[in-house]
């Protein structure tokens, strides 16, 4: 993963919404709840930059705004119907959706948030942090840099690679158990003909 620039670009699929944000950028966090799933067909991935340093650059006119809650709106194109944005309304960040910043981005996964909502059709495969609902809302990335927050992230108690490594530990000693068991079973099997084989059983 290259350095994130100081300032990424995106656009919706027709180009009519234009917009830019500036680092510090949390992050990509990706969220698997049922919202989320609904309002793109699957998880989204999304980094996040403080208000003052979101700027829509084109297609003030075409950009709508979805109350899907009573706390945060989701904002979309209104001509091609592209997800862009997520706004709480406590003001504090606004989240951008990745698959919409122009790349290179710079960027990577920093966690998995509402894992416990996520459909069964798919299966997450990195080692970044799981969390069963949310990190929280104290997302302070407005005064940190990328790995400040990324740190902080890891130290949050999550279900993850730990969890992972404990069925793959499991999943193991399963193995090893079965293999013995196979085993066993081949040299009863192959006694039992010895014995048939030179009269010892009659």
């Amino acid at each position: 993963m290259s350095t994130a620039p100081q300032t990424l670009s995106g656009q919706c699929l027709c180009g009519a919404v234009q917009f830019a944000i500036r680092a510090p950028f949390r992050p990509i966090l990706a969220c698997h709840c049922r919202q989320c799933a609904r309002w793109t067909g699957h998880a989204v991935y999304a980094t996040a930059v403080a208000p003052e340093r979101f700027a829509l650059t084109s297609g003030e006119s075409e950009l709508a705004w979805f109350r899907a809650s009573d706390t945060a709106q989701r904002g979309f194109c209104r001509a091609c119907g592209s997800s862009l944005f997520w706004k709480p309304d406590s003001g504090t960040h606004v989240s951008v959706l990745a698959g919409a910043l122009d790349p290179p981005t710079g960027l990577g996964v920093g966690g998995h948030i509402f894992t416990d909502h996520k459909s069964d059709y798919y299966e997450i495969d990195d080692d970044a942090p799981r969390y069963a609902l949310d990190v929280g809302s104290d997302l302070r990335f407005s005064s940190q840099t990328v790995g400040e927050e990324a740190d902080r992230l890891k130290r949050l108690p999550y279900r993850g690679a730990d969890m992972r490594r404990t069925f793959q530990k499991w999943d193991d000693r399963y193995s090893r158990l079965l293999g013995i068991c196979w085993s066993l079973c081949a040299i009863v099997v192959l006694g039992t003909w010895i014995a048939y084989r030179f009269g010892y059983l009659s």
